[in-house]
């Protein structure tokens, strides 16, 4: 019977871990900076479309096209997210915009077949949740500024012998793989 320290199979089969390991930790840091990019994109989105109202409310000059109150000016797409959806309007609408009208743009726009209670707690639930949002008052939320990212910055470099589940402590025997019983 072969060692396990020597077993062809595990040393394979560790290995292979070892690689999944990194590859699943390049991936979550991607995934991480595609995020931050979306958001920094989407508040960056919102305050021009606030500079435009802005000018136009100054300037006194009417806009080209402009969503009617409660409407939801990007078509419905049946992938986008509740949250996504509630950006798009309140970035519509100024910023900010109370529940129960961001529910009845939700409405007019398909998402919802009513405005009942269940669909405002989803609704409410989604702008509580999303770090997009931040409350201003009751029944009302707005956008939350977004701040700058660093870059390059090597505090995002992820360590994968931080992430302690498949990386070897080095002792040999496999156990590490899979965590000890004792912790």
């Amino acid at each position: 019977m072969n060692d396990r320290a020597t077993d062809p199979f595990l040393v394979k089969a560790q290995e292979r871990l070892v690689t999944l390991a990194k590859e699943q930790a390049q991936l979550a840091a991607q995934e991480e900076g595609v995020r931050k990019r979306r958001l920094e994109k989407q508040a960056e989105f919102a305050t021009v479309k606030q500079s435009i109202a802005l000018y136009h409310e100054l300037m006194d000059t009417q806009t080209e096209v402009s969503p009617s109150p409660g409407q939801l000016a990007v078509p419905l797409q049946p992938s986008a997210t509740v949250a996504d959806l509630v950006f798009a309007w309140v970035s519509d609408h100024g910023g900010r915009g109370r529940v129960k009208a961001i529910l009845q743009g939700l409405v007019q726009a398909g998402k919802f077949n009513d405005d009942s209670n269940g669909n405002y707690s989803t609704v409410y639930t989604a702008l509580m949740r999303d770090p997009r949002f931040e409350k201003v008052d009751r029944g009302e939320f707005g956008l939350r500024p977004v701040p700058p990212i660093p870059s390059g910055d090597s505090s995002e470099i992820v360590d994968l012998h931080e992430l302690g589940q498949l990386v070897p402590s080095g002792s040999g025997s496999g156990d590490e793989w899979f965590g000890s019983p004792t912790g």
